[in-house]
């Protein structure tokens, strides 16, 4: 039995097949990327849409007239489907069932290799969304299609409550990028951090202070470890957590110096924890999280 499903919007031709699965690019692709440039902000964003109330004729549903002072961003947007996802199955899945497990793992996976957000064809999206990759990576297409055999086959041997924490993982780390403060994204990447703790099992957290986890965490799956930047990066959870201090000031306030570029620390110390908690140890997962460049994930 193969199942089928579409997703987006991922503005790369990727066209593979492995364990079962096969993905590929709907039939108007490039028609449709090229119509997506045109609304994409210089920033790299896809913004929501205006929207606006109206009185309707409740016969014919044609608008009446527009209602003034009506006008706001709309909360929830959709985007076109970019890609095709088939899964061929000897066992009955419902489809619903394949987009909160194997499908959205897969998808989601794929957005954090690209440096995206994407969503299945009739679900929606809230705020902005990233079209210019947020990550500062490079892969091949042999590298990508082993990484993603790896991963698929260490999901499926996952207990359920697993699968579902590593899919939160991937679809908060992705989602962190939309958020506009630095203090947004930081809490965001750290609630993101902190489930990446739990899913690992390394203790409890009741039980296991934050700033040990960051030292146990690194030190078990051979991750790069810069004491001085997680210290600061625990002082600055607590503070915000605990008293609403970012950066010992008012959030929404700007960081200073090296403060603002903590948030994007603990977003690449993500980045290498993601595949190393699924067992793929590679020289990127053990790089330096603190450098800015770009690496091969290899």
């Amino acid at each position: 039995m193969i199942i089928t499903d579409q997703f987006g919007f991922l503005p790369k031709q990727l066209d593979l097949k492995c364990s079962g699965f096969k993905i590929y690019c709907v039939d108007n692709f490039h028609e449709t990327l090229e119509s997506i440039k045109k609304t994409v902000n210089r920033d790299g964003f896809i913004y929501p849409p205006t929207t606006y109330l109206a009185v309707v004729d409740p016969t014919t549903m044609r608008k009446i007239k527009r209602i003034p002072n009506s006008e706001r961003p709309t909360l929830l947007h959709k985007l076109p489907p970019s890609h095709h996802i088939e899964f061929e199955t000897d066992i009955m899945k419902e489809k619903k069932e394949l987009r909160r497990e194997l499908f959205g793992f897969i998808m989601h996976l794929i957005g954090y290799i690209f440096g995206v957000r994407l969503q299945f064809y009739d679900w929606w999206f809230d705020g902005r969304i990233p079209f210019r990759s947020q990550y500062n990576i490079s892969i091949t297409k042999e590298k990508l299609k082993e990484f993603l055999v790896h991963a698929i086959n260490k999901f499926m041997s996952l207990e359920k409550d697993k699968q579902k924490l590593f899919v939160n993982i991937l679809y908060m780390h992705n989602r962190a990028p939309s958020y506009e403060w630095d203090w947004e994204k930081f809490t965001i990447e750290y609630m993101v951090f902190d489930a990446c703790w739990n899913f690992s099992g390394l203790g409890k957290p009741t039980t296991t202070k934050h700033g040990e986890r960051f030292g146990k965490i690194c030190t078990e799956y051979k991750l790069y470890q810069k004491n001085d930047v997680i210290k600061k990066i625990v002082n600055l959870r607590n503070n915000l957590f605990h008293e609403s201090l970012w950066c010992s000031k008012m959030p929404c306030t700007a960081a200073e110096n090296e403060d603002f570029f903590l948030s994007y620390h603990l977003r690449r110390l993500n980045q290498r924890l993601i595949p190393a908690l699924i067992g793929y140890n590679s020289s990127y997962v053990r790089s330096n999280w603190t450098y800015l460049g770009s690496y091969k994930f290899d």
